[in-house]
């Protein structure tokens, strides 16, 4: 979902106008099935790749003769032109994007976030989003983004913000960014403590809400004060074990579809063996 959502809407914000036919493969694998991940591919009307790597830190030549392993790889193995773009994030603002190896000149293209300002924009939106007033594609396409821009305070907070401004929204759009947020946290948050407590706040989403509004019905129909409590209990429950275990899976589909599908969820509750036994 992140993956589609990068190239059909956050493209142009980097003046990429390429349209879009599919995406692409983000492993290749060598001979010795040593596995290279690459962040995103894109493969454009034209035929052929938008290569794209994200760096917090300028690994310098290094990290180059990585990601032209990378694109050599591909486009041996696709017959295909690649063409790689490098996001750099984290304060990085001048970083080596080409060297010379032999007669050869390798050469991306460097893209710099850091002079895009996250705090203004989760600012502005904030200030929208008080007033009740529906955020645009572009706005979410924007909010998606803060991760990567320059900003005072730490990426783990950027997209915490991030994430509770997109919650009052249920639109698909939003899952989408949703999507790309969990995909930073992911790539950018070592600290597994923080990781844990990202997920945590992305689980209150449509299904966490259709979760917990079970909960609350089991807790009336027992028609007891305690019952009430032990619903609600259940329902939190249900909420932070399926979704962390969906999220752990990578099954992004299978938690957008469960929001909107009851069944579906018994199904995925069941599957993990999350149903609460009946007294």
């Amino acid at each position: 979902m992140a993956h589609t959502y990068f190239g059909t809407t956050l493209l142009p914000f980097f003046g990429i106008h390429e349209p879009i036919a599919d995406t692409g493969p983000t492993e290749a694998s060598l001979l010795t099935i040593t596995k290279k991940y690459m962040d995103f591919t894109f493969l454009t009307t034209s035929g052929k790749y938008l290569h794209f790597e994200f760096q917090s830190t300028d690994g310098g030549i290094t990290d180059l003769r990585r990601f032209h392993v990378y694109e050599a790889l591909l486009n041996y193995s696709s017959g295909r032109d690649v063409i790689t773009y490098i996001i750099f994030t984290g304060g990085i603002e001048d970083a080596i994007y080409e060297y010379t190896c032999g007669i050869n000149t390798y050469t991306t293209y460097p893209i710099y976030m850091e002079a895009k300002d996250a705090d203004r924009i989760l600012e502005n939106l904030k200030a929208k989003n008080a007033k009740h007033e529906p955020l645009t594609e572009e706005d979410l396409a924007m909010l998606t983004l803060t991760p990567v821009m320059g900003s005072r305070f730490s990426k783990k907070h950027r997209i915490m913000e991030a994430v509770k401004l997109l919650k009052s929204d249920s639109s698909e759009k939003s899952a989408h960014a949703m999507a790309m947020l969990y995909a930073f946290a992911e790539k950018f948050i070592t600290d597994s403590k923080d990781l844990e407590e990202l997920k945590g706040v992305m689980l209150m989403t449509r299904l966490g809400q259709m979760i917990f509004d079970d909960g609350l019905e089991q807790g009336h129909e027992k028609g007891l004060a305690e019952g009430r409590e032990e619903g609600r209990e259940e329902g939190r429950n249900q909420i932070q074990a399926l979704n962390l275990r969906l999220l752990d899976d990578n099954r992004l589909e299978d938690l957008k579809r469960a929001a909107s599908d009851s069944v579906f969820c018994q199904q995925l509750l069941e599957e993990y063996g999350l149903l609460t036994p009946t007294k």
